[in-house]
């Protein structure tokens, strides 16, 4: 864990973060604000006579759980104006609003994301090296 703190440490690393005695959270260095940013979190266990480094690639849990009541909230305003459109047999211009936001909701997830294509294999290389170690099959 001491070789992957002292690389972290180091200011022209690409990978911002914070590693303890048993857990790691890292993320990608950027110089903006990207909610939506890949971290890599995991526990780090003794194994034989060496150490397995466990954890998840992903959004940040506060993130996706936001993002789950936001789009519950949106989805569910969506059914309550289809529901009214039916019964009353016209359609409501209100019924536009809660699919726009569901569009650009969706469209905000994907350009978030899409801004961090490919630092989830950035943060396993980081790790694999700082440890000089091999990096296991998903599940193993």
């Amino acid at each position: 864990m001491d070789r992957l703190r002292a690389r972290l440490l180091n200011q022209s690393s690409d990978v911002d973060g914070q590693v303890e005695h048993d857990w790691i959270r890292l993320r990608k260095r950027i110089f903006c604000r990207n909610s939506f940013q890949t971290f890599l979190t995991a526990k780090v266990t003794p194994d034989g006579f060496g150490t397995r480094i466990r954890g998840r690639l992903g959004m940040h849990p506060l993130v996706i759980g936001f993002m789950a009541v936001w789009f519950a909230g949106v989805a569910a305003a969506n059914v309550l104006m289809l529901l009214l459109t039916v019964r009353n047999g016209v359609l409501s211009p209100g019924l536009f609003v809660p699919t726009a936001m569901l569009v650009a909701g969706l469209a905000v997830v994907w350009v978030g994301r899409l801004l961090v294509r490919g630092d989830d294999k950035l943060l396993i290389e980081f790790v694999t090296a700082a440890v000089e170690g091999k990096n296991g099959e998903p599940g193993a």
